[in-house]
């Protein structure tokens, strides 16, 4: 038997929709960025031959991912630049669910 237990700090949970709208707003703010310099965000793409088409190569969520770290390392950064202190915080760890394959039985929901 083997067991774990797992402190994820100050996480970024993907099964919390408020993370979720965080990530939607990096989205965005990533996007314009691109378009002002005239270039393209990555796309998540399909591995060839994936009869399931679950976006495994996953090059836009993980540019959005690391945009959105890279802005809040930045900010805390420049609060301790600025006024000696850490107002924003980075987070420690990331946790969500990337599902990839087909159902494991005829209609179920899991895969």
């Amino acid at each position: 038997m083997l067991g774990a237990t797992l402190f994820l700090g100050y996480c970024c949970d993907f099964l919390d929709s408020t993370y979720l709208r965080i990530l939607k707003d990096y989205f965005t703010a990533a996007n314009e960025f691109c378009g002002m310099i005239g270039e393209k965000l990555p796309e998540d793409r399909d591995l060839p031959n994936d009869k399931y088409k679950d976006k495994i190569l996953r090059g836009l969520d993980c540019a959005v991912i690391e945009c959105m770290h890279a802005d809040m390392l930045l900010e805390t950064e420049n609060d301790l630049r600025f006024s000696g202190m850490q107002k924003n915080k980075v987070f420690d760890s990331v946790r969500g669910v990337f599902t990839e394959g087909g159902p494991v039985f005829e209609g179920a929901g899991i895969l």
